[in-house]
């Protein structure tokens, strides 16, 4: 009995200090054992990441348990970021050993795979693809933050900003306290901070915007100051509004011509340096048949440390093999585009093979192949191609190919100058484009964000292919697709259109001021505010669709402004009636590119029939009451509104879908075209998610949460970052919140009827997403309420010179910070390689604002 006691006593020792090093699993329901009646586990809940949700799916499998019951499930058919989360209570400053065990199937490889994480920061496990039907365990070891209390823990299939497919089971999940981590272990962040400095750089990033929000501070108070002391002390001053304020024609002068200009210029300088790259390969094999094959002689045998590849559209997947004598092949690699909602991008793998000859077969045919770049040990540039041959079998089948080809070449599309869509069964495609080639890739070669839907989409339609992005109306991926034409399929063609639009935004702002001011002053202040917010650059530089919805939905109010200032009973049809029908035709437009300019039209509307009551009000008490037939006016101004503002515009919808309705094969009528109006409306009002960069109305414009789209994460030297982040210039923004309030105010004093359509608009775009069904918004949905903002900021500098002309000081001071700020601001804004200590210094103002990892 005392050797049984001595020996118990003994491994009590033994098993104390590890017993010791490991607290209790903080995690609940770690092995998802306990089910709600929805059939979701206790303590945990569901959170996804991508474009189409339906192709994501949560479960719990019962025939797939590590142990216990069940296991939890993840399967995305679409790539998606999607995760079971536990919010977990742990303590400041302390090490936790997460752990899980996963089985993974089938998960893409270019892409983050299943794993372990934690919300919100960097912290993540060693990811897993394919564990061959066997459970892995992975383990994080993690040091929470000094104020930290709370850490959201990811049973994860994807990772941010790096969508995947397959299927994940995960089970045992759990959170320990740790005394003594196992030595040699690197311990992650477990927090948002990444700086080795952060107090001290939190601290500067504080002061740089305070002093900031001080400078805005001062010029507010000039507001205050008026509506508060000045006004009383001149209360015998009329307050009527001048005749001037009261738009009428206007035509711009020498000196408008060369404000504008200027401007305008030199905004087209910086929107267009970065934007992109021209060289990006264009032409592509895409065998049709499987197991098609060709090999290329590299002249002789070489140390082969690096394959990097460039897909376009299609998805498919190919085998790489390596020979020294073309019989023997070894080193087997698969390059594969999984799903269709890929970013076309160079992409690379690491080998270690030496080679004379490499072998390239189409597993499963369908993705374009466009170009191959084969390095050597410590080269930076490709071996060159001494030859290349077709496999026995694949010369046999070469002359059946033609489906492909009679499929595209059928449209008259002669435009890629090196086409090969007849030649797409061409493996010579794959390697005569070296020069085009990219070490690394980044958002200068390839795409970046949302670009990988509607940059895809326009390619697309030129090709006469199935659209990928369906989410939204086709003209503003037709618009990105004559920039394809005009320059070919790289960066700087799809994103051309886009910012050629964001320029046309600043003489559009400039005419605009001009119309509603009258003085060039005003009109050039509109413009600059508009040329140095950061939305304004970021959105218009990328890929997307809104600088078009927006240059339309500025149109459209700027008729709208114009046939106000007319009067129905003195001015006759001839000249009331185009600026109506602009109106409408832009109205349209705007609505074929996106669906946010329909609730401009609202608005539209509400300022058309106030404009007609009005007049009518002002006809009874003035000489115009003698005009013949004035009520025959208004019944004919009112047929041809349901022509300007509803047929033309269902007409110029309808026709935005020729594209779609070109694509060979049935499913492309105009009943089809019928059936994605409600695909969209379906898929707008359920859309239920949290991103981690999504924001709600009310916090736009205090800008809470920025939208981060791109993080350069090869080629950046230590310390350096290159980041593109949308936000609101603060100068612009957070004066403008006060502004627009002001505005109101004294509009409705002062009876500003011009100012009104400029406040209805700013309410239609901004104050409408208050009641918008959808659930996951963005800081960017605040860009068709810009403009808007802008003219109210300037309305009020006007107001202010007016009243106190010694305020002129205070607005140029006023405008050289916005300029400033985004000069500061442009790092982040245009991708530039930048000091990670610089941003986190004088950029990061508050937690929230993401700009690196």
């Amino acid at each position: 009995m005392k050797k049984i006691l001595l020996i118990a006593w003994l491994l009590w020792l033994a098993s104390g200090p590890a017993a010791a090093n490991t607290g209790e699993n903080q995690v609940k329901n770690g092995g998802f054992e306990s089910i709600r009646q929805q059939g979701i586990p206790d303590n945990w809940i569901k959170h996804t990441s991508g474009r189409d949700r339906s192709g994501i799916s949560f479960f719990l499998e019962k025939n797939q348990p590590c142990s216990g019951r069940y296991s939890a499930g993840i399967e995305n058919t679409n790539p998606g970021d999607s995760k079971w989360v536990q919010f977990v209570k742990v303590k400041p400053g302390t090490v936790y050993r997460l752990s899980c065990k996963i089985k993974a199937e089938g998960i893409g490889k270019d892409a983050v795979g299943a794993n372990i994480s934690v919300l919100g920061a960097a912290a993540a496990s060693r990811d897993l693809k394919d564990t061959g039907g066997k459970w892995v365990e992975v383990i994080l070891y993690g040091k929470t933050g000094p104020d930290q209390r709370e850490i959201g823990i990811a049973a994860r299939l994807g990772g941010y900003g790096s969508l995947n497919t397959g299927r994940a089971y995960f089970d045992e999940v759990g959170a320990a306290e740790v005394e003594n981590p196992p030595s040699g272990v690197p311990v992650a962040r477990l927090y948002k901070e990444p700086d080795p400095e952060p107090e001290n750089r939190e601290l500067k990033a504080k002061r740089t915007g305070t002093v900031i929000f001080l400078a805005i501070v001062l010029y507010s108070l000039f507001w205050v100051i008026y509506f508060f002391v000045i006004k009383r002390k001149s209360a015998a001053v009329s307050t009527a509004p001048a005749k001037s304020e009261v738009p009428g024609k206007i035509s711009f002068t020498r000196r408008d011509y060369i404000l504008c200009g200027a401007l305008t210029f030199a905004y087209a300088i910086i929107a267009f340096i970065n934007l992109g790259s021209l060289r990006t390969p264009q032409t592509f094999w895409q065998p049709e048949q499987r197991n098609e094959s060709f090999f290329v002689d590299l002249g002789e045998a070489k140390p082969v440390e690096r394959l990097n590849y460039y897909f376009g559209l299609g998805k498919g997947s190919y085998k790489i093999e390596f020979s020294e004598d073309s019989r023997h092949w070894s080193g087997r690699k698969v390059i594969e585009q999984t799903t269709w909602h890929e970013r076309v991008e160079w992409r690379f793998i690491t080998l270690d093979e030496r080679a004379r000859y490499v072998k390239i077969t189409a597993l499963r045919p369908g993705v374009m192949l466009n170009e191959i770049g084969i390095f050597e040990r410590a080269g930076r540039r490709p071996l060159p191609i001494v030859s290349i041959e077709r496999s026995a079998t694949a010369a046999a089948d070469v002359n059946k190919r033609g489906s492909l080809s009679e499929k595209i070449s059928s449209q008259e599309n002669k435009i890629f100058t090196h086409s090969s869509i007849e030649e797409a069964g061409n493996p010579g495609n794959v390697f005569d484009e070296q020069d085009t080639i990219a070490y690394y890739p980044g958002f200068l070669t390839g795409m970046y964000f949302d670009e990988v839907y509607h940059a895809r989409t326009a390619y697309e339609h030129l090709l006469r292919l199935e659209p990928t992005e369906t989410t939204h109306p086709p003209l503003g991926k037709v618009i990105i697709s004559a920039g394809i034409a005009l320059f070919g399929m790289n960066p700087f063609g799809w994103r051309f259109m886009g910012t050629l639009f964001g320029i046309l935004l600043i003489p559009i702002m400039y005419a605009f001021g001009l119309q509603l001011f009258k003085k060039s002053r005003y009109a050039f202040i509109a413009a600059f505010l508009m040329t140095f917010d950061f939305m304004h650059f970021t959105q218009t530089r990328i890929a997307t669709i809104d600088s078009f919805a927006l240059v339309f939905i500025i149109l459209m109010y700027y008729f709208m402004l114009k046939y106000v200032s007319m009067n129905i009973y003195r001015d006759s049809l001839k000249k009331t009636l185009p600026p109506l029908f602009l109106s409408g035709l832009f109205f349209g437009l705007g609505a074929a590119c996106k669906w946010i300019t329909l609730y401009g039209g609202i608005g539209l509307a509400l300022i058309f029939f106030a404009s007609l009551w009005l007049r009518f009000h002002e006809y009874k008490k003035s000489e115009y009451a003698r005009t013949p037939h004035p009520h025959r006016r208004v019944l004919i101004t009112l047929t041809l509104c349901l022509l300007f503002f509803i047929i033309i515009p269902l007409i110029t919808y309808t026709l935005s879908y020729i594209p779609f309705m070109m694509v060979p094969g049935p499913g492309h009528g105009l009943g089809d075209v019928a059936e994605y109006q409600v695909h969209m409306f379906d898929y707008h009002s359920q859309l239920k998610d949290t991103h981690p960069f999504s924001s709600q109305w009310w916090q736009w414009p205090i800008m809470k949460t920025p939208a981060w789209y791109y993080n350069g994460e090869h080629n950046i030297p230590e310390g350096k970052i290159s980041s593109i982040a949308t936000l609101g210039n603060p100068a612009v923004w957070w004066v403008g919140i006060i502004a627009v309030l002001a505005s109101l105010i004294t509009v409705l004093k002062n009876r500003c009827g011009p100012m009104l359509v400029i406040l209805t608009g700013f309410a239609c775009q901004y104050l409408i997403w208050a009641v918008s069904p959808r659930d996951c918004t963005f800081i960017y949905h605040f860009f068709g309420a810009l403009p808007f903002m802008i003219l109210c900021i300037t309305y009020m500098i006007k107001y202010i010179e007016e009243k106190i002309p010694k305020s002129k000081p205070v607005i140029y001071g006023y405008l050289l910070l916005v300029f400033i700020l985004f000069v500061m601001f442009y790092p982040i804004l245009s991708g530039m390689v930048v000091s990670k200590a610089y941003v986190a210094s004088f950029l990061r103002w508050f937690k929230t604002w993401y700009f690196f990892t």
